[in-house]
């Protein structure tokens, strides 16, 4: 997202048209990927949790499945997120990550405790989040005649195009590195909580998580809106 609007700067639209292509087509093979290792290996990668408790597999199977059925879902969602930001609709991400976060942690009330899903429940509840974000975009974003006007496009790459992926990778090595460590940080947090308190704390966490999504798209609005003035 990052290299596609310093080739907007520079008015460079195809460039950034390629850019933004090539980037959504990566993240849907990945995602396609992650799919098929996720579904086919699903035994294997349950190998790396260290549960003392078997019964605890079953948990982390419940959450691991929906997770792993909708990547392709999760991967498009966040990377849209980037790219309508870095097209100069920084009101509608916040209204992503909003919706995201509200109706996470709504569906995470209505499927644990009302139709009783239990971790699984809290899975799908994330899902349902990032599902109903990528509603927002096609409705606002990638409608014709919407609202926000759109400036990135999808358009046609040759093979000599995709060496764009390295420059993108470059810029993006921050942003991709933090998300790698919230990763590990989850990992583990999910792991100490599952071994430590179950099902209940499990459902705790998500709940304390969404909620601290929630605060931190305040902080981040803060912050964004005064960096410009103090610089």
């Amino acid at each position: 997202a990052t290299a596609a609007a310093v080739q907007k700067g520079e008015r460079q639209q195809r460039m950034a048209n390629i850019i933004y292509t090539v980037c959504i087509l990566t993240m849907l093979v990945m995602g396609a990927g992650f799919f098929l290792i996720g579904n086919v290996f699903f035994q294997d990668i349950m190998g790396f949790f260290p549960l003392q408790d078997e019964s605890l597999y079953v948990l982390v199977g419940q959450f691991l499945r929906p997770i792993f059925l909708a990547v392709p879902l999760l991967t498009l969602a966040a990377v849209m997120q980037f790219f309508v930001g870095a097209d100069g609709h920084p009101g509608l991400v916040m209204k992503m990550a909003m919706l995201n976060s509200a109706v996470n942690l709504c569906m995470d009330v209505v499927y644990i405790k009302f139709f009783s899903m239990g971790i699984a429940g809290a899975a799908w509840a994330t899902v349902t989040g990032f599902a109903a974000a990528l509603l927002v975009v096609a409705l606002f974003y990638w409608r014709r005649n919407a609202h926000y006007l759109r400036t990135l496009a999808l358009c046609k790459i040759s093979l000599q195009d995709v060496k764009c992926l390295g420059n993108v990778t470059s810029l993006g090595i921050i942003t991709a590195s933090f998300q790698f460590f919230m990763f590990l940080q989850l990992f583990f947090l999910n792991d100490m909580v599952l071994v430590s308190f179950g099902a209940v704390g499990m459902i705790a966490l998500s709940l304390c998580m969404n909620c601290r999504s929630l605060i931190g798209i305040i902080i981040n609005g803060v912050l964004d809106t005064l960096g410009p003035i103090l610089g």
